[in-house]
């Protein structure tokens, strides 16, 4: 969520962003950025996933790190959605497996980046990512199950 990206513009300490169908903030929180961004996106969410290509373009303009991936078939809020036993939408499933994976897989590179150059810096990564995860639709509870907090 926008949420996402504020964090990460006024904490110079942060390692990764992960961005669940949020909109940008404006140029001058983007310049501010410091750490890698990581988004996920569903194709079936107009309103957000529109503005990825100029967000896109905007932080490959100030050198900054972007990776947002578009979960087609998805709706807004697949990663709550697609475990919930009543969702009615496959794609929703589909991209909260392939979201949680992407997302598992982002956060163990980071702690292992982290790791290497301070054992503390790691536990501000994890801390905090799950922090941000948890700002949107309770993806907090996923992460300590997946044991990545």
């Amino acid at each position: 969520m926008a949420n996402s990206f504020r964090y990460a513009a006024n904490n110079k300490d942060l390692k990764a962003a992960f961005v669940f169908y949020g909109p940008p903030p404006g140029k001058e929180e983007l310049e501010r950025i410091h750490c890698p961004v990581y988004g996920f996106y569903a194709g079936g969410d107009n309103r957000i996933t529109s503005t990825v290509a100029e967000t896109s373009e905007q932080m490959k303009k100030l050198s900054k790190k972007y990776q947002p991936v578009t979960y087609e078939g998805a709706g807004h809020g697949f990663m709550r959605a697609g475990e919930d036993p009543t969702n009615t939408v496959p794609g929703n499933k589909t991209a909260r497996e392939q979201g949680f994976a992407r997302l598992v897989k982002l956060l163990k590179e980071a702690k292992s980046t982290s790791s290497a150059t301070s054992s503390t810096s790691s536990g501000v990564l994890a801390k905090a990512s799950a922090t941000q995860a948890n700002s949107c639709h309770d993806v907090n509870k996923s992460l300590a199950a997946a044991g990545t907090r």
